[in-house]
This record gives C-alpha cells, structure tokens and sequence, in this order.
C-alpha cells in the first residue's frame, strides 16, 4: 500500500499511466505476470482450461 501512495499523482491524466508507468517500474510489469501464471497454474490444478486475452 505504501507503493500505492508513493505513485499516486496530483493529476493523473497528465503523468504516468498504464505503458509508461510499466517502463519506469518494471517491476509492476513482473507483478502482474506473475499474477497470471499463479492464477493460470490454479485454474489448471482445478482441472479448468484458462483462456486468456491479454
């Protein structure tokens, strides 16, 4: 949470978001991969087929 705080912006429509946020902190990119394939390996545990769209 106190990452959150950290990058929050006065106005975030003028600053970093979404793709150049990623390249400034490569590791919320790593974060969220890694989300994915836990998640993936649960589903796949649960004998579920994940289908994704990223």
């Amino acid at each position: 949470m106190n990452r959150a705080k950290e990058l929050s912006e006065i106005n975030p429509m003028m600053g970093h978001r979404g793709v150049r946020l990623g390249i400034t902190y490569p590791e919320i990119y790593e974060m969220q991969i890694k989300a994915v394939f836990v998640a993936t390996a649960n589903l796949v545990k649960k004998k579920l087929t994940p289908n994704h769209r990223l």
